[in-house]
């Protein structure tokens, strides 16, 4: 692995090349892996399906942490340790109330290689946990906005949070490598730049300019953010799932706390 990330990190137009063509993987044929899966798993009923899912989950999980572990507990890097169980709880908990079927663990899959193509840019774990995250909500912007906003009744903050889940597990398995982090540049101007942005999209929603959801009859549905309100802290679906939407300023907050959670990671 060491060998891997500082061949990337002497070739940075090449593994910025790697990155972007995957995020694009990840992000462009949601519509066709998506009838895929249905053509694969179409003959099983719901429960099998997840079921089968969730095994196949619980075997990658199985071999992601034996070579995890061996080191850490070796080195005996307790940080590390700690972020770990932390993950894994943490992946529970939003597996247990945001997730309507199993399938949706392959964010974590997705986004924990994500983090892994992004650090030998970066070569800051804290930096790298924020780009990807921000990766991760233009995923789910790109959907919410262009690729089914008739089909799709909020921006998904729900898949915002999986993806930042998915990419510590990602620098975890770095860390676990004795991988080297270096400096964070708080004065990058990416970073402030980024951090900018947010703060404008935050500005521009407390005035008012920027609605999240509906007041007006004529704001048009697809300029917002949540184009129907849950009618409570919980939601069921067919047949009978209940998980959590979780809302614009809510899911800010969560992403900011999360993010601030793994400063050491």
């Amino acid at each position: 692995m060491k060998a891997f990330i500082q061949y990337l990190q002497e070739r940075k137009g090449l593994n910025l090349l790697i990155a972007f063509i995957y995020f694009l993987l990840v992000v462009l044929p949601h519509e066709q892996v998506g009838l895929l899966t249905v053509k694969i798993f179409g003959g099983f009923s719901r429960d099998t399906y997840n079921a089968i899912i969730l095994g196949v989950s619980l075997l990658g999980l199985s071999l992601y942490l034996v070579p995890i572990l061996k080191n850490v507990l070796k080195d005996k890097r307790w940080w590390t340790l700690f972020y770990l169980i932390s993950s894994i709880l943490f992946s529970v908990i939003s597996f247990k109330t945001l997730v309507v079927i199993n399938i949706e663990v392959v964010h974590f899959l997705q986004y924990a290689m994500m983090a892994i193509l992004l650090f030998p840019l970066i070569s800051n774990y804290h930096l790298t946990l924020f780009y990807t995250t921000l990766l991760g909500a233009l995923d789910e912007a790109y959907q919410y906005f262009y690729l089914a906003p008739q089909r799709t009744d909020y921006y998904d903050f729900n898949d915002v949070i999986i993806n930042l889940l998915g990419a510590t597990f990602g620098l975890l398995f770095l860390r676990a490598f004795h991988i080297p982090n270096q400096k964070f540049f708080w004065r990058s101007p990416i970073f402030l730049g980024c951090c900018g942005l947010i703060v404008l999209l935050i500005g521009l929603y407390a005035s008012g300019i920027l609605p999240v959801y509906p007041v007006d009859a004529a704001i048009q549905p697809l300029s917002l953010l949540v184009k129907k309100v849950p009618d409570g802290f919980w939601s069921v679906v067919h047949p009978n799932v209940t998980y959590h939407v979780i809302q614009p300023l809510e899911g800010l907050l969560l992403t900011f706390f999360l993010w601030l959670f793994y400063k050491k990671i």
